[in-house]
């Protein structure tokens, strides 16, 4: 896909071959970042479950009251549209208004090494991290 398709695509969605087939990309929405905002969160909990093995049940509850707390903000969120998971989970978001039987485990097996970078790409300008244009100030008269 050039440039230009991507330039004219942003917040309309495009068509794209995965894999031998074709899939309308919907743009994202904000629904759909509520959602990955959701997943990111729900991620570090689970990270942090897997990984508490041994520690002391009144340290891990302590620990686990602290990540429910905590809030994800749009760095966090930011930086994790450019993973491997943001990635899969955003294309899933993208495909589901078309496909709403997909799951995101389908969708994951659409991502892969020879395509990961033309599947962000496309994500990115649909507006999964695209960045806002700078704002630009009135003049005073």
């Amino acid at each position: 896909m050039s440039e230009d398709s991507l330039a004219n695509a942003a917040g309309k969605g495009v068509t794209l071959t995965i894999k031998g087939k074709e899939y309308a990309i919907s743009p994202i929405t904000l629904g759909d970042l509520a959602s990955f905002e959701a997943h990111v969160h729900s991620n570090r909990i689970k990270i942090f479950l897997k990984s508490a093995g041994d520690l002391p049940a009144d340290e891990k509850k302590a620990i686990l009251m602290e990540l429910v707390s905590q809030i994800v903000d749009q760095d966090d969120v930011s930086k994790a549209m450019t993973t491997i998971d943001g990635v899969r989970f955003l294309l899933w978001k993208a495909l589901s208004r078309e496909c709403p039987e997909l799951t995101l485990d389908a969708a994951s097996e659409l991502v892969d090494v020879e395509n990961l970078d033309e599947i962000s790409t496309v994500v990115q300008a649909l507006g999964g991290g695209a960045e806002n244009p700078p704002v630009e100030e009135a003049e005073n008269p």
